[in-house]
């Protein structure tokens, strides 16, 4: 119990594939404005003596970088660049520019002296990893590129011939990173859906072996001893022991790992009926195999068709107990993509096909079940040789709609 619950504590404590992508995105943008606020303080502090108003520059220059340190530790804690704080931050970068444009003389313009040129070309990736669609990453470096092109041409720093073109670095930047950030993140979804499924194949896996474990245990012991005790002679009273027959039986299908609670799947049905006769002394092998292996098929017949068949069968069986002399019968359900095919075969005593013993339920109601399916009867019987009939339904004509016959 305290592994289980140990494994289930590191599960959750484990950041998917999804966290860790949005976690190194958000640190190479944070990594990328920490340069920015080296450069700016570096050029600020190296180039003083070129500004007429050194005073405001650094005012200017701290404001930056003190809401460029916030931001990044708000960042990187919350592990992820939100779209609101990237906004903010384009719109204090559009100010900070006009800002630095207005201190900066003309002669200095195309000098480190304009340092939030350079700062938000470093710190625009920011806007390719904040938005996730890239209308809004257009829309945001159009800001960005427009603020920096007005407050150069009003203050008088560049021509629009040089200004226009320098725009080009951001939208390079913030296309660039976004091509990178969206398929980094989608590459950490597939991977966290990979790992998933396979975090509920492992589940599932050990959830099998767990119930082959018991099934084995359940065969071993509990189900043969049931079935010794039916068909031996160990319990005196029929009804019982008839009763622990059809207990052992389903049981049986427990063990196998048939869908004994689907009611509308034809194994679990025909699995009914054979527990049914069971407990009424007649002695049922149930081979199912193909059929157990169809589930496509099985899921796709309709109820009708499932009660017609399952009926059918039953009708059969009903007839071996009252006219074969013998109390064992074998049941062969098989399935293809087209066709589901039942047998009931029993060693009794047989007939003349072409006189049918009174009461004979095949015309009445065998026939009869088939035909309102779409479904097929194939009788052979023989005095002394047992009797064989096999139900045909062909599945590939087989609608939802079908009336359910009666009895």
């Amino acid at each position: 119990m305290r592994t289980d619950q140990s494994a289930q504590a590191v599960k959750m404590s484990e950041a998917t594939a999804a966290q860790r992508s949005e976690r190194m995105l958000t640190l190479t943008a944070v990594l990328f404005r920490a340069t920015g606020i080296l450069q700016v303080l570096i050029t600020v502090l190296s180039h003083s003596a070129q500004y007429t108003r050194p005073g405001w520059v650094l005012t200017v220059a701290l404001t930056v970088c003190l809401e460029s340190v916030l931001l990044s530790v708000y960042w990187l804690r919350r592990r992820q660049i939100t779209p609101v704080t990237m906004s903010a931050d384009i719109a204090l970068c559009v100010a900070a520019l006009a800002a630095n444009a207005a201190l900066t003389d003309t002669q200095d313009a195309l000098t480190w002296a304009y340092f939030m040129y350079g700062f938000t070309i470093l710190t625009s990736i920011g806007i390719g990893i904040a938005y996730l669609r890239y209308v809004a990453v257009l829309a945001a470096t159009t800001t960005l590129a427009a603020g920096y092109v007005l407050s150069s041409l009003f203050f008088g720093l560049e021509r629009p011939w040089n200004a226009l073109p320098d725009t080009i670095s951001y939208f390079a930047d913030t296309s660039v990173t976004w091509i990178v950030a969206r398929e980094l993140r989608r590459s950490a979804g597939e991977l966290d859906t990979t790992r998933a499924k396979a975090v509920a194949d492992a589940a599932a896996l050990a959830t099998e072996r767990e119930r082959l474990r018991h099934a084995r245990a359940l065969h071993d012991r509990v189900l043969q001893t049931m079935e010794t005790l039916a068909r031996g002679h160990w319990i005196a009273d029929d009804r019982l022991r008839a009763q622990v027959a059809g207990e052992a039986t389903w049981l049986r299908a427990l063990v196998r790992g048939d869908p004994i609670d689907h009611e509308h799947d034809l194994l679990t049905a025909l699995q009914a009926v054979v527990c049914r006769k069971t407990e009424h002394g007649l002695d049922v092998q149930l081979v199912d195999g193909s059929l157990r292996q169809q589930d496509a098929v099985r899921a796709g017949l309709a109820a009708a068709s499932v009660a017609a068949l399952t009926g059918a069968v039953e009708e059969a069986l009903t007839n071996v107990a009252k006219h074969a002399g013998i109390d064992r019968a074998v049941v062969h359900a098989a399935a293809t993509p087209t066709h589901v095919t039942i047998s009931i075969v029993d060693h009794g005593r047989g007939f003349d096909p072409a006189h049918q013993p009174v009461g004979w339920g095949l015309p009445q109601s065998i026939r009869r079940r088939l035909l309102e399916i779409g479904g097929q009867v194939h009788l052979e019987s023989a005095p002394g040789a047992g009797t064989s009939v096999e139900l045909t339904l062909d599945i590939t004509h087989q609608g939802n709609d079908q009336i359910l016959p009666t009895n």
